[in-house]
């Protein structure tokens, strides 16, 4: 009995060292200077997946983030930019230096730096607000770029009333699961009944709602014709129910931005003069390809979440361009005018 009552006293008396041990560290507060452990240190751990596969693959996607911050009431107090080695380290955060205590909102975009294909504004502490962070899409009178040979993703995040409490110990950790706003897509169009060629035969997307990107994602903004960043004429052969096919065809590559499921955005093949031969609804096209296998997500999350889409689709030019085969990621069907809306 003695020697389990000593047992006890000896755990007590280890509990308060270690708590006298804890207050002595950061004793020196009382006296204004406080030590490295009770220093409050404010970090923000990006990650990005919110994706197809639902795993973390900012080390891997995400190659700078700018990070802009904005007191309680919307006004812009400092950017922070984080780029290069740091963030190919799984798990990175980022430091909120020279941030005093208090409640903020943090705005942040990934792959703006050095980036010709965004135009991100600058900002003045103190007077900017909120609404005054917008990323535009570069274009030359509406017509997005072709020539842009490496075009990077976009990623967005923003972080509401986030409290920095002036009585943290240590580090506090903030979450930011990051969205990525870009869509690569990769179409592939031919005709059963003739070949395409690349000086007479166009692809284009036509988009009337995605230029800019407010700082809460909306999009908005004037037409665009996106122009395909690659394109090459391919040889195709197959067997559709309008019989064989063995003609050559067009591939292009394009990259977009962010693509609602009210988006007006449409993909279009035009002939040398630059008429319509061949236009579909693109949200409404892609989401054929979301299949049973996702049912667990909306149309909106399947359109954010998926970032890369291979389309092939064959016509028959001597009938109106009508369509013959559709297929959307794997995903292969026989449409008609009620599915795509022609």
């Amino acid at each position: 009995m003695k020697l389990r009552t000593m047992r006890i006293y000896r755990l007590r008396f280890v509990a308060i060292l270690i708590s006298l041990v804890a207050l002595s560290s950061c004793q020196s507060m009382v006296y204004d200077v406080p030590s490295e452990d009770c220093v409050p240190v404010y970090l923000i751990h990006f990650r990005y997946d919110y994706n197809a596969k639902s795993a973390d693959a900012a080390a891997q996607e995400v190659k700078d983030i700018a990070l802009h911050v904005f007191d309680d009431k919307g006004v812009f107090v400092t950017r922070l930019v984080a780029d290069g080695e740091a963030l190919k380290r799984d798990g990175f955060r980022m430091k909120l230096s020279g941030i005093n205590p208090g409640k903020y909102t943090f705005v942040a975009w990934g792959g703006t730096e050095n980036n010709p294909h965004f135009i991100l504004p600058t900002l003045t502490p103190g007077t900017s607000k909120l609404d005054d962070l917008q990323v535009a899409i570069n274009n030359v009178e509406g017509k997005v770029s072709e020539n842009i040979a490496d075009p990077s993703a976009l990623f967005h995040v923003i972080l509401r009333d986030q409290e920095l409490s002036a009585d943290a110990i240590g580090e506090q950790v903030i979450e930011a699961g990051m969205m990525k706003n870009t869509n690569y897509l990769l179409v592939h169009i031919a005709s059963v009944s003739e070949d395409l060629d690349p000086t007479k035969y166009h692809l284009s997307i036509t988009s009337s709602d995605n230029e800019v990107m407010g700082y809460d994602n909306r999009v908005s903004g004037r037409m665009l014709q996106y122009l395909p960043w690659a394109s090459t004429q391919v040889d195709l052969e197959g067997i559709t129910m309008e019989g064989a096919i063995n003609t050559k065809g067009l591939v292009g590559e394009f990259m977009l931005g962010r693509i609602l499921t009210d988006s007006k955005a449409r993909l279009e093949l035009r002939d040398e003069n630059g008429d319509i031969l061949y236009s579909v609804p693109l949200a409404k096209t892609l989401l054929i390809g979301k299949g049973k296998y996702r049912s667990e997500w909306s149309d909106q999350e399947y359109l954010d979440r998926v970032d890369e889409y291979r389309l092939q689709i064959i016509l028959n030019s001597r009938y109106k361009w009508r369509t013959v085969r559709l297929m959307v990621n794997g995903w292969v069907v026989v449409p008609n005018e009620t599915v795509l809306g022609e």
